[in-house]
């Protein structure tokens, strides 16, 4: 698919929210510290965007001027390398945001693992807003070393730890962004994502991935593994 057509399929649902005081995301967002007439105003200026499955919402090397928060869903980051190969360097959930900073050319593309709806703010509205209410900025600063402390874990994970850490890693990762805890102390959690992109996220091959998580649902570190789904014990 063209980028022209991802760009009109990801944008082809825009619509206003229909109230920010419903978001389930919004203590994870920048309208965390806002009052009912921030809120009010923010309504006015965002939209709330839809992104169906396999669509790209920012492709490497275009221009970005827009903040997204996930609300719903999921998202894969991509680089492309020299060769043209592809380099899965991410992924998002609900609460997270992408292109925190304005910029000319993004350092990586989106693509919705699933259909998700994101948050829009133009990065001109934002640097409007902070300056009256610079709990915005101070969000904007903090979702910025996050990313950086991000990129830092990944490059430790890649270059030091083993194949199980990598893997176990991981699936925690997951379980401690979108998991949910079970009567009997588990932690379940959906796996959006291929086996491949999780493999070529951690610098694995798939049947090294695969041997992988077998073991660790032998020694009982996983309880349960289904295709999009993974139980971790207690």
């Amino acid at each position: 698919m063209g980028s022209s057509d991802q760009r009109a399929g990801a944008c082809a649902a825009e619509k206003r929210p229909a109230s920010c005081d419903l978001c389930a995301v919004r203590e994870r967002s920048i309208c965390a510290d806002l009052g009912p007439r921030e809120l009010a105003q923010i309504e006015k200026t965002m939209a709330r965007r839809t992104v169906a499955k396999s669509h790209a919402l920012m492709e490497e090397g275009s221009p970005n001027d827009s903040l997204y928060i996930i609300v719903q869903g999921s998202f894969r980051l991509t680089k492309h390398l020299e060769d043209g190969r592809r380099q899965v360097t991410g992924f998002l959930f609900p609460g997270d945001f992408m292109g925190v900073r304005a910029t000319p050319a993004s350092a990586y593309t989106a693509e919705a693992l699933e259909d998700s709806r994101v948050c829009h703010f133009p990065h001109k509205f934002l640097d409007t807003i902070t300056v009256d209410f610079p709990g915005v900025k101070d969000r904007l600063i903090a979702r910025g070393q996050t990313e950086y402390h991000k990129a830092q874990d990944h490059i430790v994970l890649l270059g030091k730890k083993t194949a199980e850490e990598r893997v176990e890693s991981f699936l925690y990762m997951v379980a401690r962004s979108i998991g949910r805890n079970t009567e009997d102390d588990a932690t379940e959690a959906p796996l959006p994502m291929p086996r491949q992109d999780i493999a070529d996220y951690l610098g694995l091959r798939l049947e090294t991935l695969s041997r992988t998580l077998a073991l660790l649902k032998k020694k009982g570190s996983i309880r349960d593994l289904e295709r999009h789904r993974v139980t971790l014990a207690g």
